[in-house]
């Protein structure tokens, strides 16, 4: 019987080296399996909904022909290979071809990875092309033997790709209405953008100098008098809820951080002297905030593609996270500054007086204890683990903080985060101490005048296009657009008049597919936008294709879906459309 193991792993070595690194020395099988058990997949029957197969264990891989075969045949499928023993998966190598099927970037593979490395991984994986979806459309396919022997591993696996997919979809915004008013607060900052400062600039400005990261949590009032001291030791970023606060206490900061892209955020800024502190923000922010702002301000660029129309380079974007807290975070991760200190990071009410933020913030509601036993008659609070050893109250929004701060976290692995929030939230791959022992233990001073001296070069302008330009192609995005409605039309009217058929429900997918995955202005223009409802669409799709009873209804159910994005696209791409076009004629 020929082996398949050096061609397999010669595939394996282009997409995953570290794992044919791993089986190149041909391991030997620890457990001698009777063949009979060993080979035995259980029969895999793939439903129609399914967009997921996940595999815990394949064995020698024998019955996966017809999986193999089936995942050709469906192009909207994907795999997810767990193999726990690396020993396992050469004997898979050496028995089955998987030459196509390793080439396939619908498949993944995780081989020998700890449970700290398959949470990490599951992470990513469900936070990438829109998978977290995939909810209701995932299967699961446990080989007998491995994943008994190894129950307790694919178990944890099942909760690490569960809970991701729950951060994940928290991830996709709060409705395409808020993501446009996001597009529209960055067309209006359209000037200011295209000149601005980046935050790129300062990256690896301040290495190995501690930073305080100022949350508006409620313990921040204990902190005060020691922040004063921590100016000396460090740099100080807040914030913009805490920066009223800090200042009517006589700590100016360095950078106060903001991204919140609604009128209230101005309140933070308005009447406050802030000529001494740099703003470090988003696009998206709320006009007025910018206009109010006195001070220097740097910006900040999450990953979201429309911001090539202003000229922002793919290296000054990343990954940001939902808060303030969040971008002070990844702006000192940027900075270089080590250790990154957390203080007023609660996330979490107050023990004593159930108050949600220090008092000051410029909102009197934020100021007032509550009652734990009126929060909790509401289904979004709860308790959890506290760092003084007791229970916390939070909720839901704050909780989704606190994961994202643990998925940062997790990732980092060169530099020191202690959490100084000693009434807050316990928060996961950090330390916990206090403000003072932090301040009594760094034993390096930062060297403040010289970073001001170079901090005029750090946030001169520049023009990033010219406003002919810009202004020419927001004018070609609105042709493009022109375009599209066409395209949507068509598919519409397929979907309308056509007698319902699983080749025009694929028809009509494929065509939503290579606008999503393909079309470059869909991208740059549509895509954050519309995340959030196609992401809404493909999961009740999956919930109600779960429950067909036969293919008729199960194609019914995709076209009728499939329509229904169509039309949102259409609707959407035009309020767009209104958007540029106000732009282009305020801007002429």
């Amino acid at each position: 019987m020929p082996s398949f193991f050096e061609s397999n792993l010669k595939y394996l070595r282009t997409r995953w080296p570290e794992y044919a690194e791993l089986l190149s020395n041909r391991p030997s099988a620890q457990k001698n399996y009777e063949s009979d058990d060993f080979s035995s997949l259980p029969s895999i029957r793939i439903w129609p909904h399914t967009r997921l197969v996940i595999f815990f264990g394949l064995g020698t891989g024998a019955g996966l022909e017809n999986y193999m075969k089936e995942f050709t045949q469906r192009p909207e499928l994907e795999t997810l290979l767990i193999e726990r023993q690396p020993e396992t998966f050469a004997r898979l190598l050496e028995n089955i071809d998987l030459s196509t099927w390793l080439q396939s970037p619908r498949v993944q593979v995780w081989l020998g990875l700890t449970g700290a490395q398959t949470q990490l991984n599951s992470i990513t994986y469900f936070n990438e092309n829109n998978r977290a979806a995939y909810w209701s459309a995932i299967q699961i396919v446990a080989h007998p033997e491995i994943a008994k022997e190894n129950e307790e591993y694919f178990r944890n696996i099942e909760a690490f790709c569960n809970e991701a997919m729950k951060d994940a979809s928290n991830a996709f915004g709060n409705s395409p209405d808020d993501a446009l008013l996001g597009l529209q607060n960055s067309l209006l900052n359209g000037d200011w953008i295209r000149k601005s400062p980046s935050w790129i600039q300062f990256r690896n400005r301040l290495p190995d100098v501690p930073a305080f990261l100022i949350a508006s949590g409620p313990s921040l009032e204990q902190e005060f008098e020691r922040l004063k001291l921590a100016r000396d030791e460090g740099v100080i970023i807040c914030a913009d809820s805490a920066l009223r606060p800090l200042l009517d206490h006589g700590i100016v900061p360095d950078f106060v951080t903001a991204l919140e892209r609604v009128p209230e955020v101005a309140v933070f800024f308005r009447g406050v002297a802030t000529k001494q502190t740099t703003l470090v923000s988003l696009p998206v922010l709320y006009p007025e905030a910018y206009r109010s702002y006195a001070g220097p301000k740097v910006m900040a660029f999450r990953d979201y593609p429309y911001f090539e129309m202003f000229g922002v380079s793919e290296t000054e974007m990343q990954m940001i996270g939902p808060s303030c807290t969040h971008l002070s975070f990844q702006f000192a991760h940027m900075l270089g500054c080590s250790p990154l200190v957390l203080v007023g990071q609660d996330l979490s009410y107050d023990p004593e007086n159930f108050r949600s933020h220090v008092r000051g913030t410029g909102f009197a509601d934020r100021d007032k204890p509550n009652n734990p036993e009126e929060l909790l008659n509401k289904q979004e609070y709860f308790w959890v683990d506290g760092n003084h050893g007791k229970k916390v109250l939070t909720n839901h929004a704050l909780a989704m903080f606190r994961a994202w701060f643990e998925n940062l976290f997790a990732k980092i692995d060169d530099r020191t985060i202690i959490n100084c929030s000693l009434k807050g939230a316990k928060i996961k791959y950090c330390s916990v101490g206090s403000l003072q022992s932090v301040l009594d233990n760094l034993s390096t001073k930062w060297d403040r005048a010289s970073f001001e001296n170079k901090f005029t070069s750090l946030t001169s302008t520049r023009e990033r296009i010219r406003k002919t330009d810009w202004i020419n192609g927001l004018k070609e995005d609105v042709r493009w657009i022109d375009r599209l409605q066409k395209l949507l039309d068509t598919g519409l009217t397929q979907a309308s008049n056509a007698q319902a058929n699983l080749a025009l429900a694929r028809a009509l997918e494929t065509m939503i597919l290579k606008l999503v995955n393909n079309d470059r202005h869909f991208k740059k223009l549509l895509l954050i936008i519309m995340t959030p409802l196609l992401f809404q669409i493909e999961v009740a799709k999956n919930k109600a294709a779960s429950a067909c009873v036969n293919d008729a209804n199960y194609t019914n159910v995709l076209v009728h879906h499939y329509a229904q994005m169509l039309a949102e696209i259409k609707l959407w791409s035009l309020k767009l459309k209104d958007l540029l076009l106000q732009t282009i004629n305020i801007d002429t």
